[in-house]
């Protein structure tokens, strides 16, 4: 990612086979949230973000992606997830 802006270029998705919407979140190794997505329908990605903050240049190890599925339904039950720990690079 970019240091000192919160506008990020990504590329997340959700597979068009899958039969649930996904909203991923991203979390500092601090357990800070920085992002959380829109619900995500099967077959849709995101490419641009804005984080909640900017961060410094540096490198942030054990960051968290978490991934919630919701059912497609009117009442958006939640479903099973997953996470996944990432190290964020930021650079100038």
């Amino acid at each position: 990612m970019k240091a000192n802006t919160t506008e990020q270029s990504v590329n997340l998705y959700n597979p068009k086979e899958n039969k649930v919407y996904f909203r991923l979140s991203i979390y500092l190794p601090n357990g800070k949230k920085v992002w959380q997505s829109e619900m995500i329908k099967p077959g849709k990605a995101i490419y641009k973000l804005k984080l909640n903050r900017t961060l410094a240049a540096g490198t942030y190890e054990n960051c968290t992606l978490r991934y919630d599925c919701y059912a497609m339904s009117k009442q958006l039950v939640q479903l099973n997830g997953s996470q996944m720990n990432f190290t964020l690079k930021v650079v100038e």
